[in-house]
């Protein structure tokens, strides 16, 4: 029987009679992955620390992909979790053929664990959401049927947060900012959970890029898309797993990945420091030259060189932002490492590599 192999790194196809002699890439070594027949629809999901939503989420997220098509899968990735999430998800796929279990060797990030998921996703449709239940999984027959219509991505927007006043002003002014500044424009509130067509899948898994924000890149492959409206529930927990630190960082790093904008605004600031500059510089020697006028004070001077000295460093900070970006793109180290997979009992298992 002829199998289908893939390399996740230099994306080679190879086919075989059997089970390949060696099983690595003959170009780059790197182990390869074995293709499986496609199915219908995946879903993919990243975790850290959920322990006391898994159950629940895989029961109504398998309820939800039953009544579009008995032809399913569900991807758990757990990206390193400290409690007990990874032994609750081993134990559910020994029960559940349609679940399969990736554990990540340390917590590498929300999108580093999606971009674990999307390779080793089969289905001609694959669904992107969170494991936390802020997004509901009854919404996914919505989004297969706008799929089933003809849209190749179907994405979701937020009309409403049931968060604390605070964070929601942070996630309004970040999607505000986001809208204006990346190209090409994003959809505002839109987040991560959304459907791709298997070809939209390929494409995202394809690029090479290291630092990934994936709704920015679901909107950057284009493809026919659509949309779907809903409220956001709270977390089926309460407590929130990222900080405010990680969800501002992760906002630098989606900013910084779709927009030059931040280092033209500098360019711009400068141009007009020097104009003023030149025209300071112009009344001084005016007075100086037509009248005898003193120059009044140090106060003046001082503010304008504090203001200039912190004009400066939030500009170097932002091409600091740039470079640091390039210094992981030419590291070219893997999104993630795998250190487990467990599946269900009818699947084959096929050797962890990384991404």
């Amino acid at each position: 029987m002829m199998k289908i192999y893939t390399c996740n790194k230099c994306r080679e196809v190879f086919a075989a009679a059997g089970a390949m002699a060696a099983r690595v890439c003959p170009f780059c070594q790197t182990p390869l992955i074995a293709q499986r027949s496609p199915i219908d629809l995946s879903i993919c999901v990243p975790m850290w620390c959920e322990e006391s939503v898994v159950e629940e989420f895989v029961e109504r997220a398998s309820r939800a992909a039953s009544s579009c098509t008995r032809d399913f899968e569900i991807i758990i990735v757990d990206d390193g979790s400290t409690d007990t999430t990874w032994e609750k998800i081993t134990r559910l796929s020994r029960q559940k053929p349609y679940l399969r279990g990736i554990r990540h060797s340390r917590n590498f990030g929300l999108q580093a664990a999606v971009t674990t998921a999307l390779p080793r996703a089969r289905g001609r449709a694959v669904v992107i959401i969170d494991g936390d239940l802020e997004d509901p999984p009854e919404l996914i027959p919505t989004l297969y049927q706008k799929w089933r219509d003809g849209a190749e991505i179907v994405y979701t927007v937020k009309e409403e947060r049931r968060v604390g006043v605070f964070k929601g002003l942070i996630f309004k002014a970040f999607y505000s900012l986001f809208t204006k500044l990346a190209s090409p424009p994003m959809i505002p509130q839109s987040g991560l959970f959304c459907l791709l067509d298997r070809r939209a899948v390929d494409v995202i898994t394809h690029l090479t890029e290291r630092v990934r924000y994936i709704p920015g890149l679901r909107t950057w492959v284009g493809f026919s898309q659509a949309e779907v409206r809903y409220s956001r529930d709270r977390r089926y927990d309460v407590t929130p797993r990222q900080s405010l630190f990680a969800l501002f960082q992760m906002g630098i790093e989606a900013i910084t990945s779709f927009s030059s904008a931040p280092l033209q605004f500098g360019l711009g600031i400068g141009f007009f420091s020097c104009a003023l500059s030149l025209l300071a510089i112009l009344v001084i020697v005016c007075i100086r030259a037509f009248t005898n006028k003193a120059i009044p004070g140090w106060a003046t001077y001082t503010t304008l060189l504090i203001g200039l000295g912190g004009y400066l460093s939030l500009y170097i900070s932002i091409i600091g932002c740039y470079l640091g970006h390039v210094y992981i793109e030419v590291k070219h180290r893997p999104h993630g490492l795998v250190a487990e997979e467990v599946e269900g009992p009818s699947h084959e298992r096929d050797a962890a590599t990384p991404i």
